[in-house]
């Protein structure tokens, strides 16, 4: 099946390349004048404070200028995260274009749906799917998307890098990587913070170093507290609609039953830097999560009559539980015992509230045996677990609640070697990688909405092994001309056995097929990288690459009958870039440019719906739903036209569409959260108040165009454009001792909504929700640096 492009699709990419093109003739221009100004050293630029410092990122396996490396990198440092009151890793995709990082909600729970550039999208965080986009934090790979929204705890920056990265990372990234690099012990320095702000949210963080040798030991201490009230009103119908014939779970006035939305998250992490010798260093560190935050809020959609037969004590599953106030529902999590539908209910009382735990530790050895030649090794283990529950109808009907259990482990090692031959012209990087996971999914399904209804258990077991050997080689064919080549073989293993129990522990009834069901999946994949880079003046770079991506295949997780656990295949691309890094006006302006294309093949699909293969009336089949190409723009620009004010923002756009559909795929045509444009655009002034320090105020404004949440554009999966911003007054000493910050976030209080669940159009259900974003809000931090 072929979808034919629209003339306004058409259009606007080429709009949006006509604006590339226009920049890079603006930035040719401007170019001029810096052929003619002398060279200057960019070191001193930085610390002298006339003009834009160097950002420097390890995006290639070496330490280089952000500006030089020829990729699309999106790199922000700790004290910019600060500026733009982000606490969190979901928040940073707003500055960074074509990323979408968002917090999930739901039976979701506290996962992440991420993509870059419409690919690797993922928004199921049932552990035998692969990530298609590479989470890391000091260069060690997170298998699962469950815990990852995560707390910019003592960072020293991030890296986004878009475009495949399965020849720059420990692991396959098909969609790109999101790099976390946390503060190295250098026994000097540390921190202590506390804010409060809206709902009572209490955030306590801290950090010190500690000499336990000189110029050898060193030790980082840091830890974070957050809490807060949720700012979803979960509402006893019963209470607040007098009469209404159903049960009633509250006493006395007050009809809250609680909220959805609350935070409740501590963490702790401890590093350790050893420095036996000068050319042998060693860091290990290890951390602790605890978050018992309330489930993620949510407001629920009736959207047609399908669930109106349903009924408890007469009263139907209809558009009455559909709350008027976008920050409030009806959801009970409570299922009253009875008969609704002639099927008997259980009692059942569950706690909005997700819990996940997770430690890990890693260990990452450099050493440079002989000069110029250096190995570097990185091992690391972590084992989390979460469990949530999710309210399926968000009713006090007790049509299914949702019980959710994931535990999972990993090991991972990776080795590399670099070096330099013909008098540093060729640097390269030869290494190996292995990982192991293994997952044990155990929810409880518990939905008597659908006929036939079901309550069973889950007890799978998934397992992974990956292997894999790449190669990294940059050869400086001139002082301005660079060619840089990767190359990467992945073997990978995966198994995966289904359990359908019930809470006896027998095998549940109708189930007996899927229970016996395993499976295998096992792969060698080839990726490769070229490119190419040249200076065109001492400021101006650009370049043009070529990188393929793989995301691996496996077994449907979900089936619902023995006819839907069907294999499916993996997921490759093939990325053409070009781009152009501009350091312009005496480093008074930084703007990089990038144009890409895509092509996709097999592109991985969960359907909901699948009459065409099965028989059975709820749907959980992962199918190839086709090929696909993308195409688009994207601009950063960071500027400091006078001292003390500092703008940045970026835009982008993007065009995702099938180019052939695979029949048992449905109806696809859209990618699920891949906006066409987004832009933001951030501005601060420090005003020098001599004696009495210095106050910056910043503002920021973001914007996400229209998406949807399913692969089909239905009205009811669609979730609608938005603008935000937000605003931060900072007060410092003269010593930068003391901070006193003042932030509101939503500046404007603009209702929007950040994921949505389209459940309507499956024909035993018939409801959707949506996840409302948090409305505005203030906090006030003090900061003691130290």
């Amino acid at each position: 099946m072929s979808i034919q492009r629209s003339n306004a699709s058409v259009r606007r990419f080429a709009i949006g390349t006509s604006l590339l093109s226009l920049a890079m003739l603006c930035a040719s221009a401007a170019s001029a004048q810096a052929q003619d100004a002398p060279a200057q050293d960019t070191a001193q630029n930085a610390d002298d404070g006339s003009g834009l410092g160097d950002i420097v990122v390890t995006a290639q396996f070496r330490s280089t200028n952000v500006q030089d490396t020829p990729v699309a990198i999106t790199a922000v440092s700790a004290d910019m995260l600060a500026r733009r009151s982000q606490t969190n890793i979901s928040q940073i995709a707003a500055q960074a274009p074509n990323v979408t990082l968002k917090p999930q909600a739901g039976v979701w729970g506290p996962s992440i749906a991420t993509s870059i550039r419409g690919i690797g999208g993922q928004i199921d965080p049932h552990p035998a799917f692969s990530p298609g986009v590479g989470m890391y934090i000091d260069d060690v790979f997170y298998t699962s998307t469950v815990g990852a929204v995560f707390d910019l705890l003592d960072l020293d920056r991030v890296e986004i890098l878009r475009g495949p990265q399965g020849t720059n990372a420990g692991a396959n990234s098909i969609g790109g990587a999101v790099k976390l690099y946390t503060r190295k012990p250098n026994g000097e320095g540390g921190f202590a913070e506390a804010t409060y702000g809206s709902r009572n949210r209490i955030d306590l963080r801290a950090s010190g170093d500690l000499t336990l040798v000189p110029d050898a030991v060193f030790v980082r201490i840091s830890g974070v507290s957050k809490s807060q009230r949720g700012y979803v009103k979960r509402i006893d119908y019963a209470c607040s609609h007098p009469g209404s014939g159903l049960p009633t779970f509250v006493t006395g006035n007050d009809c809250l039953l609680g909220t959805m939305g609350g935070v409740d998250y501590k963490a702790v992490r401890g590093a350790v830097r050893i420095l036996p010798t000068s050319n042998l260093e060693v860091n290990v560190s290890a951390d602790v999560i605890q978050d018992d935050s309330e489930m993620g809020g949510v407001v629920w959609n009736n959207t047609n009559n399908i669930l109106d037969r349903v009924k408890l004590n007469g009263v139907p599953y209809d558009a009455r539980f559909s709350a008027p106030d976008p920050y409030t529902n009806y959801s009970s999590y409570y299922m009253p015992g009875g008969v609704i539908e002639g099927v008997p209910n259980r009692t059942i009382t569950a706690t909005p509230r997700q819990q996940y735990k997770s430690w890990g530790t890693a260990g990452t050895i450099d050493w440079e045996p002989i000069a110029g030649i250096k190995i570097k090794s990185i091992t690391a283990y972590r084992k989390s677990r979460a469990q949530w529950v999710g309210d399926v109808d968000g009713s006090p009907l007790g049509l299914g609640l949702d019980f959710q259990d994931i535990d999972n482990r990993q090991f991972s090692q990776e080795t590399r070697l670099s070096g330099k031959l013909a008098d540093g012209a060729i640097e390269y990087t030869l290494g190996g990688y292995y990982l192991h996971r293994w997952a044990a999914y155990r929810p409880r399904q518990y939905f008597i909405y659908q006929s036939p209804s079901y309550d069973f258990t889950n007890n799978d077991r998934i397992k992974n092994d990956s292997v894999a050997g790449f190669a990294n080689v940059a050869w400086h064919v001139t002082d301005k001309f660079n060619l840089v080549g990767g190359l990467r073989y992945t073997h990978e293993t995966k198994s995966f056995a289904l359990r359908r129990y019930t809470q006896t522990g027998a095998v549940a009834p109708g189930y007996e097929v899927l229970d016996t069901i395993t499976s295998r999946y096992k792969k060698g994949t080839w990726d490769w990288s070229i490119s190419a880079d040249y200076k065109l003046t001492p400021d101006i770079m650009g370049y043009a690459s070529v990188a393929t991506g793989y995301r691996s295949g496996g077994n449907t997780p979900r089936p619902f009958a023995p006819d839907q656990a069907l294999p499916f295949g993996p997921e490759s691309t093939v990325n053409y870039e070009l781009g152009l890094k501009n350091t312009l006006f005496d480093r008074k302006l930084r703007l990089n440019l990038a144009a890409f294309y895509s092509t996709l093949k097999d592109v991985q699909f969960t359907l909901l719906t699948c009459p065409q293969i099965s028989t059975f009336p709820t749907c959980g089949v992962t199918a190839n739903a086709g090929d696909a190409e993308v195409k688009g723009v994207e601009a950063e620009m960071t500027a400091e036209p006078v001292d003390g004010l500092l703008i940045d923002g970026s835009v982008s756009y993007l065009k995702f569409r099938y180019t052939r559909v695979n029949p048992s795929a449905g109806t696809q045509v859209v990618r699920a959260y891949s906006p066409d444009w987004k832009w933001s655009v951030g501005a601060q002034y420090e005003f020098d108040l001599g004696a009495m320090g210095s106050l910056t105020p910043r503002l920021d404004a973001s914007y996400t165009s229209e998406v949807f949440s399913s692969g089909t554009p239905r009205p009811t999966a669609r979730i609608a454009p938005y603008t935000l911003a937000n605003a931060r007054l900072t007060w410092r000493d003269t010593d930068r001792a003391w901070e006193f910050a003042l932030e509101v976030t939503n500046l404007t209080d603009k209702v929007y909504y950040v994921s949505n669940a389209d459940l309507s159009f499956i024909p035993v259900i018939g409801f959707s929700w949506n996840a409302p974003g948090r409305p505005r809000e203030w906090a006030l931090t003090v900061k003691r640096n130290f």
